[in-house]
């Protein structure tokens, strides 16, 4: 029973948030991937992500259930102990049936992102900066105000900031983590756009190599119609 208390530890930091802002849509992402230890201080993972849409109609077979499909691609290097500097790359097929076109639309989006652990009483804290810049493309020469801003959805620079705080239970190997996120866009016609996530997760070894990861948020933005509960599953494989 016990690799079900930090499950049930996620269940009860869940159930306040579902009172929150009835408005706020309910998503689930997906994930499978590969991390691979290259040696002591370089690490490389690839993986295959999915989202479904935030309001899916399965009965109605012209709503399309898949958000988007997302190819990620990541290299870590660790220059010191506790010291982590990674670069993200994400190729993102994308359902698109907001603005003036729809369809699929094609994006690419790189991160880089410094991040630091400290040692404290009971467990580890983390904090993380990073820089992301998303752009679409399909782009396409615009002729006026309102075509532009159309594009500017596609196209986001964020800087995002998150502390995390994951609680070490002795004799345990399913400790829970506790983090926060702030993210704001820059440069874009959305600029000054912000979010804050409230989460958790815990990840479950299956076997030798292999876990769960099961993560949960809450996302609230300065844009009233954009709160959002998402889950978060990831299955890893890892070698060495």
């Amino acid at each position: 029973m016990k690799k079900y208390f930090s499950i049930f530890v996620l269940i009860a930091v869940f159930m306040p948030f579902t009172s929150m802002a009835q408005s706020s849509d309910f998503k689930v992402w997906s994930a499978v991937e590969l991390n691979h230890k290259i040696n002591k201080q370089w690490s490389f993972s690839m993986g295959q992500h999915f989202r479904l849409k935030k309001e899916a109609n399965i009965v109605n077979p012209d709503d399309r259930i898949l958000d988007s499909y997302i190819t990620q691609t990541e290299v870590t290097f660790e220059p010191a102990k506790r010291w982590d500097i990674s670069l993200q790359l994400r190729y993102y097929r994308k359902v698109d049936d907001e603005g003036k076109r729809q369809g699929y639309d094609d994006l690419f989006r790189y991160r880089i992102g410094i991040q630091r652990m400290f040692k404290v009483p009971h467990g580890n804290l983390g904090l993380r900066l990073a820089f992301q810049d998303r752009k679409s493309l399909n782009r396409q020469r615009f002729t006026d105000v309102d075509d532009w801003l159309d594009y500017g959805k596609r196209t986001k620079k964020i800087i995002r900031l998150k502390p995390s705080f994951e609680w070490k239970i002795k004799n345990w190997s399913y400790d829970p983590v506790f983090y926060s996120e702030f993210l704001r866009e820059l440069g874009t016609p959305t600029a000054g756009n912000q979010s804050i996530r409230f989460g958790v997760g815990t990840k479950i070894k299956v076997v030798k190599n292999q876990s769960l990861s099961f993560r949960y948020f809450y996302e609230t933005t300065n844009c009233t119609s954009c709160n959002a509960h998402v889950i978060n599953l990831r299955y890893t494989f890892k070698t060495k």
